[in-house]
């Protein structure tokens, strides 16, 4: 038998008229195939009963499924529906405890980003401040030096460094343990 070629003699090639005697099943088919102008429902009954000529040639019985029967459903015994309602109980209690968990960790997160906003805000200004004495100082430094009251300044004079500056005196910076910009 060809593929294309049913039992019935009818071909895929576009016939849709079924010899007398076939299979009523598939003479539904080409009628619903001659409806819709669609060959899906014959196509598909066609693989079918080519399906049930193999199986028969091996010896097996058809396949019987019947897709109109409801699901059967099956009543719990007071064992089951006992350890149903306890495991909802536990998956509730545990669903509870996460969401309780998960609460306090974002609680805790949102608390500790205050304090480290907090800690950096007083970090600048402590730095803030720091700038500021250590212009004040050099600029303290730069007046004493100026004035002529430093033994320092007068050394330098005595031996020929007029016109240096704080910055030639690094060990100043070392002594006041200022950090540079």
């Amino acid at each position: 038998m060809d593929v294309g070629d049913t039992p019935c003699g009818l071909s895929s090639g576009g016939l849709l008229s079924v010899p007398s005697g076939c299979d009523t099943r598939l003479e539904r088919a080409a009628a619903r195939a001659a409806e819709t102008n669609n060959l899906t429902p014959l196509l598909k009954e066609e693989l079918r009963l080519q399906i049930l000529t193999k199986r028969h040639a091996k010896g097996k019985t058809e396949i019987d499924i019947d897709f109109k029967t409801e699901p059967r459903s099956y009543k719990l015994r007071p064992d089951e529906i006992e350890k149903k309602r306890r495991r909802r109980e536990q998956n509730r209690v545990a669903a509870q405890k996460c969401r309780q968990k998960k609460k306090i960790c974002q609680t805790y997160l949102f608390l500790e980003y205050q304090r480290q906003q907090q800690r950096n805000k007083e970090l600048e200004e402590q730095v803030r401040q720091l700038r500021f004495e250590k212009s004040e100082l050099e600029a303290f430094v730069q007046d004493h030096f100026a004035s002529g009251a430093c033994a320092l300044a007068n050394l330098e004079a005595d031996m020929g460094f007029n016109g240096c500056s704080l910055s030639d005196f690094g060990f100043l910076e070392d002594v006041l343990n200022l950090p540079e910009d």
